[in-house]
């Protein structure tokens, strides 16, 4: 089981969660950010986002912002800026670049 560990490579873990009125509070937060330190998993890249105003659903609550977010955690994780695009009211024509 040792060699498992030591061969599997780090697994990037982003955590969001809504300020308001969320299923998880901070405390399960950091209990979870500490069980995956004790466990060795051996997280490079690990955060945790909170989202002032949104409940549990922040990517509903505050998509652009939750979207930004998301983009910046994976450009941390493999070094390349992702392409980014400013979508209008849902309706898929690209708008303009952030």
């Amino acid at each position: 089981m040792a060699e498992l560990a030591a061969a599997t490579p780090p697994v990037p873990l982003l955590i969001t969660r809504g300020e308001d009125p969320d299923v998880t509070s901070e405390t399960a937060v950091r209990a979870t950010l500490s069980a995956a330190q004790r466990r060795g998993s051996g997280h490079s890249v690990a955060r945790t986002e909170s989202f002032a105003g949104c409940g549990p659903l922040p990517f509903v609550d505050s998509p652009s912002a939750f979207g930004a977010v998301v983009l910046d955690f994976c450009d941390g994780v493999d070094g390349v800026r992702t392409r980014r695009v400013v979508v209008a009211g849902g309706d898929q024509r690209v708008t303009g670049k952030i």
